[in-house]
């Protein structure tokens, strides 16, 4: 094997993914082997997973969802739907901000 799974788990995010971005780029892969490639895509794979699992519980939390205007529409927020009133979409919800803060900045509106 070109990689070593242990050293590979143990790289930053940045080595990881220019490891990736390298091995997808080459014409050949010669030395590569397909426990590599599979590694390497597997890995990929769940980091996608985790990030599309980290959105949907920000949603699920977000102020605005869960008592301004409930439910989801085109698979967005209503943080990200009604921003400005117009109801086009946006890239961040004004609440939540797609990430784990809603304890921070919701904890006065639930007492």
């Amino acid at each position: 094997m070109k990689y070593d799974k242990e050293r590979f788990e143990w790289l930053p995010y940045e080595k990881k993914m220019g490891l990736i971005e390298r091995e997808l780029s080459l014409e050949t892969h010669n030395a590569t082997t397909r426990a590599d490639l599979l590694m390497l895509l597997d890995w990929e794979y769940k980091k996608i997973k985790a990030d599309e699992k980290r959105i949907e519980d920000a949603i699920a939390h977000c102020y605005m969802t869960k008592f301004e205007y409930p439910g989801m529409e085109e698979g967005l927020c209503a943080g990200l739907r009604t921003m400005g009133g117009d109801g086009e979409p946006y890239g961040t919800c004004k609440e939540c901000r797609l990430q784990y803060q809603y304890d921070e900045m919701h904890q006065e509106e639930e007492k």
